[in-house]
């Protein structure tokens, strides 16, 4: 059944220059109450930061296992200074018959079945720039599944069957179409690096012709049969044979697989920068854009550090989808300190409209997926249905750092007892959920945190069925002497 999930563990664009940061300094309304100063490149909150409700010091450390990771400087090389499978000689694909001799030429120029064959499922260590900032693993095999681990939230997207999903702390929901179009992206690279399952079957050249694209001439096959309905258009060099992009078509099978209807519609990948990789010479840097139905995103700069064969750093190739996450129980946690945008909302009924209005200024649909959604409800003892904030909370310190975000920039407090729950709810009903939540905490013997405030992040909306939603609730508590 076709599903529609449109958020989920992250669904706020950061903004990048020009009109977006105009947009945020209009934004700035006297609803949103007093801000503090910018974070500075660094992170940490200046000296005169204002305090949030529940916040005992202004104080912001980010959390430790944030990382920051620069891409490498690899040394490269012009297919000229190192050239595999024989000299460098032109070849045109004039019929569908040439196909599979342009593909084994691919295959002989990133170095032949020896040195790519280990690569058929390998573990990438990849930094990624541009409209984002990300950096982790990403671990592949040639058959179509894949699996992303960021850095420095653990935030696992993967891809099996045609289906996407993300991961954290144990909780695992449907993809929004951000996560969808990065993890295919990235399954791509792996695949049009790797080269050879694309000359084998299923995939077959349907026409094959000369094209411009890029700002040069290439070979273009156009490949079809792939595994879940999937196609795209390989461009080869004339002269270096190698496989220097692809254009990325998402047919309505595979869409509707992605458990989203605004899934990826059309990408592009551009490999460049050849480096030795053993035995194997791959691209050190990658550029990636992608079209969905809602807007063009703005293009990725992928710097790859290394490739190893085989599944390394814990990661595994999914071997099946996860069963998605409707409910976990009560249990006790804390909450890390952090920076994060608030904006002020006042009722529950407001909070959709004013997220949509925020929404709208934002342009870097890469971004999507740094940060996370939480409606953060009135301070304990305040009226019911009032004071409610919404809070984007970055899931790395890069995404504070796009130019525009100050004025609502502020720092969160660590809450040192949580107790959370994740449940299936109706938005409209969400209220409701976590008054019962409330009442299920003390019953259990816990006390909610006087004028501290319970949270509900926001992990996945199906608009397709009355806004239902999977959210993580959660409730300070005194911690237990």
């Amino acid at each position: 059944m076709k599903s529609n999930w449109k958020l989920a563990l992250g669904l706020v664009s950061a903004l990048a220059v020009g009109t977006a940061a105009l947009w945020w300094t209009q934004q700035q309304q006297a609803a949103v109450g007093s801000a503090g100063p910018a974070a500075n490149a660094s992170g940490r909150a200046g000296a005169d930061a204002q305090a949030g409700p529940n916040d005992p010091s202004p104080t912001v450390q980010l959390a430790e296992a944030w990382t920051a990771v620069a891409p490498m400087a690899a040394p490269t090389m012009t297919a000229e200074e190192f050239q595999l499978g024989g000299p460098m000689k032109e070849f045109r694909v004039n019929t569908v018959a040439d196909a599979p001799k342009a593909l084994g030429m691919a295959v002989e120029a990133n170095g032949g079945p020896k040195a790519l064959g280990p690569l058929k499922r390998a573990t990438w260590r990849v930094f990624v720039g541009g409209g984002m900032q990300w950096s982790g693993q990403l671990v592949a095999d040639s058959a179509g599944s894949a699996l992303l681990k960021d850095d420095n939230s653990g935030q696992e997207i993967g891809w099996h069957a045609g289906t996407c999903w993300l991961a954290r702390n144990g909780v695992v929901v449907p993809c929004h179409r951000s996560a969808s179009a990065f993890v295919y992206s990235m399954m791509w690279l792996h695949r049009i690096s790797t080269v050879q399952s694309l000359a084998a079957a299923p995939w077959r050249p349907q026409s094959v012709s000369q094209t411009q694209a890029n700002n040069q001439l290439v070979n273009s096959l156009h490949m079809g049969g792939g595994p879940d309905g999937q196609v795209a258009v390989l461009f080869l060099d004339l002269r270096s044979r190698r496989i220097v992009g692809a254009d990325l078509r998402v047919t309505e099978s595979t869409q509707q697989a992605t458990n989203n209807d605004s899934a990826m519609a059309r990408g592009e990948i551009w490999l460049e920068n050849l480096r030795p990789f053993g035995s194997a010479v791959l691209a050190a840097t990658a550029r990636v854009t992608v079209d969905t139905e809602m807007l063009q995103a703005k293009e990725l700069l992928v710097s790859v550090l290394s490739v190893q064969s085989g599944e390394h750093g814990g990661l595994q190739v999914p071997v099946k989808v996860p069963a998605f996450t409707v409910g976990v129980p009560l249990k006790l946690t804390s909450r890390p300190a952090g920076l994060g945008l608030v904006f002020e909302i006042g009722q529950h009924a407001k909070f959709e409209p004013r997220l949509m209005e925020v929404l709208k200024g934002f342009n870097s649909f890469w971004m999507e997926s740094q940060f996370d959604i939480v409606e953060a409800f009135g301070p304990l003892g305040t009226p019911a249905d009032s004071a409610i904030q919404a809070w984007l909370m970055p899931l790395s310190h890069t995404a504070m750092a796009m130019p525009g975000l100050e004025v609502h920039t502020k720092p969160l407090a660590a809450e040192l007892a949580v107790a959370r729950k994740v449940v299936q709810v109706q938005l409209e009903q969400l209220p409701a959920a976590l008054a019962a939540f409330l009442s299920e905490v003390e019953k259990a013997g816990h006390i909610p945190a006087p004028d501290h405030r319970s949270t509900a992040r926001l992990l996945a909306v199906d608009g397709s069925h009355a806004e239902l939603a999977i959210v993580e609730l959660d409730v300070p508590i005194l911690p237990k002497p």
